[in-house]
């Protein structure tokens, strides 16, 4: 991806570049493409800023349908989905104390990772979608980061974002 990117002056300008980012995919790679992108001046549309729904904090691993794709996932299965799920209790607690929902605070952290990034969440209800779109106004300081940071490292992400097959595929 990275090399791409740097290639674009002999293609052309890439004014784009889709990728995963949330609290729970932001490794090294995702944050190479960040930097990339802000310094080509392109944007960075951030599919699933919401972990698949899971950073909702009104998911329910029990209520997928068989034919749910996130049923395949590492991270919505078993302890995996155990031990995600104390992440989001910690985060909860840090939108509480702030008088959002945890929705708008995982929108907000990825808003924050540059002023290129722009979280693109799905929904399929009304009342969500306004939720997602009020992220916008909420303003994460220097403390919240660093308890979103604290939250994140006693509550590391468990299970790979795909199963081993896929992952061979996410950066090529």
């Amino acid at each position: 991806m990275i090399i791409v990117l740097r290639h674009q002056p002999k293609v052309g300008k890439v004014a784009a570049v889709e990728i995963e980012v949330s609290l729970w995919t932001y490794e090294e790679e995702t944050r190479k493409v960040i930097a990339t992108a802000e310094k080509l001046g392109a944007v960075v549309a951030a599919y699933s800023p919401l972990g698949g729904g899971f950073l909702t904090g009104s998911f329910d691993t029990k209520g997928l349908s068989e034919q749910d794709y996130r049923t395949h996932l590492p991270r919505f299965q078993g302890e995996a989905a155990q031990n995600n799920l104390n992440l989001v209790e910690a985060l909860k607690l840090i939108a509480e104390r702030k008088n959002i929902t945890l929705a708008q605070l995982c929108l907000a952290w990825v808003s924050s990772v540059g002023p290129h990034v722009v979280p693109i969440p799905g929904s399929t209800r009304a009342e969500r979608t306004l939720e997602n779109l009020s992220a916008a106004s909420v303003v994460l300081t220097k403390e919240d980061h660093a308890e979103i940071n604290r939250a994140l490292e006693v509550n590391p992400v468990s299970g790979n974002r795909y199963n081993e097959a896929n992952m061979k595929m996410v950066w090529g």
